[in-house]
């Protein structure tokens, strides 16, 4: 059941921040059921509208053909994400006698993912992994798990921040950093597949390690930056190398962004895991081969340095990932050059994480 909070009190459709209603527009007139994971992924996806849509969500899905099963699994859902123990019992009862069953009830309730990027949920967290004995862990498969913070708010990616891949670019060092983006669609689990599409022939790797932002920075300083890490974990940054270069402009972050060209996982280890958190190792393998293999302590702009950087220029949130860079051995830089093809298998590891297992397909 949710923690207890106070009754949420009265606020006007209007107050609802107007991107949230515009993106619940294509389900006003949604058949009775819709799509309710769409829905309350659209509201995740607007924390502000959260707590506002609990107290007119009735009015707001009501005005439509929602069916009142569909609305009720909608605010359910809600009030679990917002921890508001009055809506979420309230609510209860109405969708009981909407036909709402109790499995569909507790499978609303399944801890939403986003929780574990928070650095103000790890008190709690912590307190309850303490208290938890043999009978309350689960087992779980890893080939089953999806990405690290599946709905990233932000992906941030930085380029030539290894010396070694620098040199084999044959591009001078940086005096800055060189980021781009990458779409949060691209995200993909530590274990599925990386889809090669027909006529992509220059699809390269880049093993990375990827570090989770914990909490809300602006303008941090270097010495407070590991303090708002939530953790660590691995990467790969997959690239379509003729899409990037393909003129009159290169085109980076759609280039990185398609669909699956973000692996992550398999976990996310917290800082606290790591002896040196600036000096992570970093390895992968195309088949059998080692390809490439890497320091954080080599990285031309450390994280602290980095995410200091970062946050002078963008407020960085909960979720937020920052793939740090990539060491020397990418696939365009070889001799002869090595492109992943259908049938091969992207492997990268960083200790204290796991490893990832990405077949390549069509």
């Amino acid at each position: 059941m949710p923690v207890s909070e106070p009754r949420l009190s009265p606020v006007a459709e209007k107050d609802i921040p107007e991107k949230a209603l515009t993106a619940l527009e294509p389900y006003r007139n949604a058949e009775a059921g819709g799509d309710i994971y769409a829905i309350w992924t659209t509201l995740a996806a607007h924390p502000d509208a959260l707590r506002r849509f609990l107290v007119v969500g009735n009015h707001v899905l009501g005005r439509n053909t929602l069916s009142v099963r569909a609305r009720e699994l909608v605010i359910l859902r809600v009030a679990w994400l917002t921890r508001a123990e009055y809506e979420w019992l309230q609510h209860v009862r109405i969708a009981r006698r909407a036909g709402v069953s109790d499995d569909e009830i507790r499978a609303l309730g399944t801890p939403d993912p986003a929780v574990l990027y928070d650095l103000a949920h790890h008190a709690e967290l912590r307190r309850l992994a303490e208290a938890a004995g043999d009978a309350d862990l689960a087992e779980y498969d890893e080939k089953l798990l999806g990405p690290v913070s599946p709905r990233a708010p932000k992906i941030l990616a930085v380029a030539l921040n290894y010396r070694g891949h620098a040199e084999e670019s044959d591009l001078p060092i940086p005096e800055q950093p060189t980021v781009l983006g990458k779409f949060s669609s691209s995200l993909t689990g530590p274990h599925d597949p990386v889809i090669v599409a027909e006529g992509i022939d220059k699809c390269d790797f880049e093993a990375e390690v990827v570090v989770v932002i914990g909490r809300t920075m602006r303008a941090v300083e270097p010495g407070a930056v590991w303090d708002g890490i939530v953790g660590v974990t691995a990467g790969q940054d997959i690239t379509d190398r003729r899409e990037q270069w393909r003129k009159p402009l290169n085109q980076f972050t759609l280039a990185k962004s398609y669909d699956t060209y973000s692996p992550t996982g398999p976990l996310t280890a917290t800082v606290d895991e790591f002896d040196d958190p600036d000096d992570i190792e970093i390895v992968g393998h195309v088949d059998d081969l080692e390809v490439q293999r890497g320091r954080t302590s080599d990285l031309i702009f450390p994280v602290p340095e980095l995410v200091f950087w970062l946050s002078r220029r963008v407020t960085l949130q909960p979720g937020d990932l920052v793939f740090t860079g990539t060491p020397a051995g990418c696939g365009v830089r070889r001799v002869p050059r090595l492109y992943l093809e259908p049938g091969m298998t992207l492997t990268t590891e960083l200790p204290g994480v796991g490893t990832m297992r990405n077949p390549i397909s069509r």
